[in-house]
């Protein structure tokens, strides 16, 4: 941590500069020279490169020897995920959490919402639960796991503000009824609870005799339909 930091002022520049260089975020070259944790193999040789130091300067005993400076739980834990010192391009939703039961992904997704999600109601009188982020892998695993509770969501690529520029950025949106009322009942989103409730406040009311507390939609298929040339039959069934 300290031989960057010297590293750095000799050369003049500093760690957000590094950070650009090394396209890594500038909170992860800053725990590089807190020495809260140390780059891995293949940055630690990016990082000897762009600097013109050797590797020996930087860990003489070898780079194992710097990778852990203490024991710190959760720091590990996001290594082992593979979540520490990603890029916001670089998160995804660690694979884990595809084998999660129900009750633990709602809680899962209730909490990555409360980061980068909303639930809102448009001037147009429309309810909408959105997310965004720059990771294109990321939002399209947020929709597969959507799907789990039938919750479908619409998949658009948008130009964000970001300082002086803008940028590529995915969006997630809900606003069909059903789907909007089975995220307010079984997801919701961590601190924006009564966000969450104006959502279901505003969700238009379903007909008397299409309650989806009610029933429950199902398409019978018989086989026999393709030989014979009927109409497949679409029913309702109560629950």
């Amino acid at each position: 941590g300290s031989m960057l930091r010297e590293v750095l002022q000799e050369q003049r520049t500093d760690g957000r500069a590094l950070a650009a260089r090394l396209q890594v975020s500038p909170s992860l070259v800053s725990q590089w020279q807190t020495g809260i944790c140390a780059p891995d193999p293949e940055r630690f040789h990016r990082l000897c490169q762009v600097l013109g130091v050797d590797a020996e300067q930087f860990a003489p005993q070898g780079l194992e020897t710097i990778r852990w400076t203490g024991k710190n739980a959760l720091t590990q834990w996001l290594v082992e995920q593979g979540l520490w010192g990603k890029s916001a391009h670089e998160k995804t939703v660690p694979p884990g959490v595809f084998r999660l039961p129900k009750a633990q992904l709602a809680l899962f997704l209730n909490r990555l919402f409360a980061t980068d999600g909303w639930a809102t109601v448009l001037a147009s009188g429309q309810s909408q639960v959105g997310y965004t982020s720059v990771s294109e892998k990321l939002v399209r695993q947020l929709q597969h796991l959507l799907l789990r509770f039938g919750i479908i969501a619409a998949l658009k690529s948008r130009q964000i503000k970001y300082q002086d520029s803008r940028r590529p950025a995915w969006q997630l949106d809900i606003t069909d009824a059903i789907s909007l009322q089975t995220f307010v009942d079984e997801i919701g989103i961590f601190g924006k609870e009564a966000a969450v409730e104006g959502v279901g406040a505003a969700i238009a009311p379903w007909p008397e005799s299409f309650a989806p507390a009610a029933t429950v939609t199902a398409l019978v298929v018989d086989r026999s339909a393709f030989t014979k040339r009927v109409p497949l039959l679409m029913v309702v069934a109560p629950v």
